[in-house]
Order: C-alpha cells, then structure tokens, then sequence
C-alpha cells in the first residue's frame, strides 16, 4: 500500500468526549468514537510510543472493495467470520519493522478483542493465524500516564488503486501521571470503559451519580447514551441520548453521532419510522464524516429490509 498525509492535524486527548462534533469549532477536536477507543488501547498493550504508526478505521460496508488488498484481506476476512462491524488496525511506519501490527475489532462501538502480528511472525498472516492471536480486550490495564497523540488525516491506496482513508499519528508528549486514583466518577467511568463491555453495570451506575448531580454534564450523558446502547438497555440509552441532544441544542451545536446513534437505537427497539426520520434529517451532516456515512449506508439499509 502507498500512503499521504496532509498538515491538518489533531489532538487526541484522554479529556476528550468520546464522541463529539460542533459546528461552531473545527471537526479535528473530536475523533470517531472507534478511534479514540481502539487508540487508548493499543497505547496500553503497545506500552510504547504510538508515533509512527499508521491507523486505518475499516467498516463493514467497505470490505468487499477492499478484500483484494494483500495487507488489509486478512483482518477482513477473520473480522467478517466473527461478525464484527468495524476494525481499527495500527500499521508500524518504520523501515524495520520492529514494532506489530495492532488490530481492534468492534461490535458497534463496543471492542470485542485484539491482534497483535508481531515482526517475528512467520509469513504473512491469514484469517487462520488471527484466530489464534485473537484475544478479548477485558485483560487490558489502564496505565498511570498516557501519550498525547497527534492525528494527520491522509489516504493510503490499496493494492487495486482504490483510496483509502487513514491516519498518521504523531507524538505530543506525555501526559500528567500518578497513582491510579481519579479526579471525579466521569474519569474512572472512561476508565473502566476502555477497559471493555463487561463492566458496564458499574460504569452506568458511575455515569448516573454524575448526572444526578448535575443533570447538564454533557460528557457523562453521551457516555452514559453510548454505555446503554452497547450494555443493550434500549430504552435508558434513548431517554439519555435525547438529553445530551437537549444539552447540545441549548448551546447551538449540533453533533451528528448522537443523532445517529439515537437513530441506531430506536431501529434496535423497532421504531423504524422515527428512526428513518432522523437518518433523511442529517443527512447532509452523516456525510462529512467517513466513518459516519458508512454506518449511515449500513443503517439505512437495515432499516430499508424491516418492515
């Protein structure tokens, strides 16, 4: 695969939102929910600095034109046989080679586990080999510090020519670190959620202790949305996803993943209509966003099959 980078650049910080866009700022403030997630843990099994690796975000809906590529057909075709929805795979950018090659797969905005190809791996690897190295997220840590990433949006071409989005990531210094203590119940709430779907119980009683307390706490009410629709608990990710949707209108932004994924929801409980009602309303907004408009397309034609 070839690569190009351009100069526009990002922070991806541990104090961002997890999912997040303003019309009234620059989209480089907020990644996709799947990159800050696949990010902060490859950080953590790397236990390295990230600077140099290459991350692509592939979704389902792109698979079949990109399944020729000799680097990206292996992670597709073990991803499409345990039926995940996206991968997040880091690519080493060093002539050497001394570093893996990371992949994270998700189960909608939920990680299901990890590969790690390491330079000493014999061949190249295939589906098979990614069974065996396939292992589940849960075993991760959280680190006491963490790398401050800058993100430099560009494109790799496939081995057919076909574009494909990606990312170079820069490094930006280490952040504050400490004993694993935190500052409020939102930090150890996304703590614990990197750290995999099984501790959602405790992250949802985490996240409502804050909004009690303060009913506008935008970044807990989208991570609380978001906990809900992975845990299942349709109707508590709605009635939270409609209030961080009611707290970003009384500041005049307008943040497509929270309509999407309220959009995602209501398909799930079976209010295919309203769903469809929100999908042809942002429309236009679901397109600025690769990894948007392609769940988008899956979406809408989800809902296109059901009655």
């Amino acid at each position: 695969m070839h690569h190009r980078f351009s100069i526009v650049a990002f922070l991806l910080a541990v104090g961002l939102t997890l999912v997040g866009y303003s019309v009234a700022s620059t989209p480089a403030n907020d990644g996709p929910p799947i990159r800050k997630i696949a990010t902060d843990i490859v950080q953590i099994q790397h236990g390295d600095s990230l600077a140099g690796f290459i991350l692509i975000e592939l979704f389902c809906e792109s698979w079949g034109r990109l399944s020729s590529d000799s680097d990206l057909r292996p992670y597709i075709e073990f991803a499409g046989g345990i039926e995940i929805e996206a991968i997040a795979l880091f690519i080493p950018n060093d002539p050497n080679q001394e570093s893996p090659t990371y992949c994270v797969f998700f189960d909608g905005l939920i990680p299901s586990g990890l590969t790690a190809v390491g330079p000493d791996f014999s061949g190249p690897p295939t589906a098979q080999n990614l069974s065996d190295l396939f292992q589940t997220i849960g075993a991760i840590e959280i680190p006491d510090g963490k790398e401050q990433l800058v993100f430099e949006k560009g494109e790799i071409t496939a081995d057919d020519g076909t574009p494909v989005p990606a990312i170079m990531i820069r490094g930006a210094g280490i952040m504050g670190t400490g004993a694993a203590e935190y500052d409020s119940l939102f930090e150890e709430a996304l703590a614990l959620y990197e750290l995999g779907p099984s501790n959602a119980p405790t992250i949802i009683a985490l996240l409502e202790k804050v909004i009690q307390e303060d009913p506008g706490d935008l970044k807990a009410t989208k991570l609380l949305a978001i906990t809900c629709l992975g845990a299942g608990q349709l109707e508590r990710a709605l009635e939270a996803f409609n209030l961080a949707i009611r707290i970003e209108q009384d500041k005049e932004v307008i943040n497509p993943h929270m309509h999407f994924y309220k959009a995602k929801t209501l398909h799930l409980l079976g209010r295919n209509r309203e769903a469809q009602s929100i999908l042809d309303s942002y429309w236009a907004f679901f397109q600025d966003d690769q990894s948007l408009k392609e769940q988008y397309e899956i979406l809408n034609g989800e809902i296109a099959n059901r009655p």
